[in-house]
Parts: structure tokens; sequence; C-alpha cells
């Protein structure tokens, strides 16, 4: 299952072959991501990055999650999706990277904006949530641009390599969801 974004977007299935490029872009733009993803603290091998994309794919085919490659003119160049769904409240939490090559094009709001459709049209769900640290500047545009609600600040929430981030908790309700 592919969305369709724009001439130049597009989200798809997770798939191996993206799998290296994916790597490439996390391993020369670590210490970067490092800074708001704890996940790319212990990043390590290709192995690492095709043992990821096999979970997502089994995820996404049992339904647990769904994580996508972004495609940007043809080229991966980050992921955007969700973490697990809570399918009997009908909510879950996205998160999302890009490489620095193409940050600050609008592709990422674009890209939420897409997974929320999905979210929203195809999954049935009724809430979406974002948690980013209340430094991530863009995180926290993104969030603002596509009218979540900030519900909430949580205190020292996510441990990073400088210590405990603070991280804001925003939300979207499908009855607020403007296209």
């Amino acid at each position: 299952m592919n969305i369709y974004v724009s001439d130049t977007l597009q989200l798809v299935f997770p798939d191996i072959k993206y799998a290296e490029e994916l790597h490439e872009i996390i391993t020369n733009e670590n210490e970067r991501l490092r800074e708001w993803l704890p996940w790319a603290y212990n990043y390590g091998s290709v192995e690492k990055a095709v043992f990821y994309t096999e979970l997502t794919i089994r995820n996404f085919i049992e339904k647990k999650s769904f994580g996508f490659t972004i495609l940007y003119l043809g080229k991966a160049v980050g992921l955007v999706g969700t973490h697990s769904i809570d399918y009997a409240n009908k909510r879950t939490t996205i998160g999302y990277w890009l490489s620095i090559d193409v940050e600050g094009k609008g592709v990422m709001t674009e890209c939420v904006k897409a997974l929320l459709d999905f979210c929203f049209d195809e999954l049935k769900l009724n809430r979406v949530e974002i948690v980013c640290a209340t430094e991530n500047l863009r995180s926290n545009r993104i969030a603002q641009k596509l009218n979540f609600q900030k519900e909430g600040l949580f205190k020292q929430y996510e441990l990073h390599e400088r210590g405990f981030e603070d991280v804001n908790y925003y939300a979207v309700l499908k009855e607020n969801w403007k296209k």
C-alpha cells in the first residue's frame, strides 16, 4: 500500500530495497538525528536497518503499526508512521524523521497530512497524537501547522544523551481534522 502525496512525494510500503538508502542517511546524519530521536543513539549496521525494515513490514501486514518510507523525487529521504495502534480506543501516536537535504521544503508537513488522512479515513481512528521535545522547534511547528491541540507538557519525559527532555503532547481528533 502506497500513499500518493504529490507528483514529487510518496509514502511507500516499507521495502528492503530502501534500507540501504535510509541507513546511509541515518549514519551520515546520526549526530543531528540523535539530538531528538533516542533510537538513533544505538543505531548501527545495515543489517540492523534491514531487521528494522523487516519488523516494520511485519507490523504493517499485521496492522499493528504503519511505517512508510518517504520518497522525494524517487529517493528515500526519511520515515513517517504510526506507533502501536490502540484499536479499542481508536488512537495512535505518530513519529517521523527526515534527511536534512529536504528539510524546510514542507515535505514532512505534507507527509504527516497524508498520514492523518490515512489514519482517519482508512484506519477509522478518532485521535492521533504527537509527542515531541519542547526544544524540537521543527517537530512542534508541524503539529501546530496541522491544527493539533497542545494538551500538555510532560516534564523529563524522554532520556537523551544530554539528560531528560521535556516534551509537548499534541493531539488532533477526527472531528477537528480539516484537509
